[in-house]
């Protein structure tokens, strides 16, 4: 007997929940909110510092036996290389500076499982421009910023919409994202959103109903069948 349907239903359960929660702290108008980004920052670090550490030094060690190291060399720096990086960018974080704001269109929105499929990790690749003093300027060249997003936020968006997130420079990681347009669902319009289908519903005939004169696509189908 499959489970999807109570899945998926208590799935939708939990996202309503944050969404909730999120208009109860006042935090609604964004999809995603982190107050504690910067020690998420503190455990990354603890983990991949000491990690690359370790591996470097193994990898030093396997280069010095070379040739007769050399499968220990090439499965060392597949590992080594990644772990690094991650290392240097936690660290160039948390020594340097503080969040920045970066606003632009999602190009690309992706997910796939975590390491031991420990769950799963959702990207949003976006072509992004750093936002200061409100503004972007216009000349300079937008990056392709890659930013790890929760369920909620990956529910409500895809490629084309353009947000605004606030994050640390060099790891990416999200303090803040907020939706600013979408694209294909609906277009804001003096500060409304205006779903696509209004503009269709607009041209329905007006008929009496006990609410008042409304728009009825029903009626008007019925007519058009007649």
């Amino acid at each position: 007997m499959s489970t999807d349907g109570p899945r998926d239903r208590r799935k939708e359960m939990e996202l309503e929940a944050q969404r909730l929660r999120a208009q109860e702290l006042g935090l609604d108008r964004y999809l995603e909110y982190s107050d504690n980004a910067r020690f998420k920052i503190w455990r990354q670090a603890a983990i991949y510092v000491p990690s690359g550490l370790v591996l470097t030094g193994l990898l030093i060690v396997a280069l010095v036996n070379l040739p007769n190291s050399i499968v220990a060399v090439v499965v060392l720096t597949i590992f080594t290389i990644p772990v690094d990086m991650e290392a240097v960018q936690s660290v160039r974080d948390l020594l340097r500076g503080g969040p920045v704001t970066s606003r632009g269109e999602i190009d690309r929105q992706w997910s796939k499982a975590r390491f031991m499929f420990l769950g799963r990790v959702r990207y949003l690749l976006v072509d992004a421009r750093r936002v200061e003093d409100g503004r972007i300027d216009p000349d300079r060249k937008a990056k392709g910023a890659l930013f790890e997003v929760g369920e909620l936020a990956d529910h409500q968006l895809a490629p084309g919409d353009e947000i605004e997130v606030v994050h640390w420079p060099h790891t990416n990681t999200i303090v803040s994202l907020e939706l600013l347009s979408t694209a294909g669902r609906y277009t804001q319009s003096k500060g409304e959103d205006r779903h696509e289908g209004w503009d269709e519903l607009d041209n329905y005939p007006m008929v009496n109903t006990p609410l008042g004169p409304m728009n009825t696509p029903s009626t008007s189908r019925r007519r058009g069948r007649r």
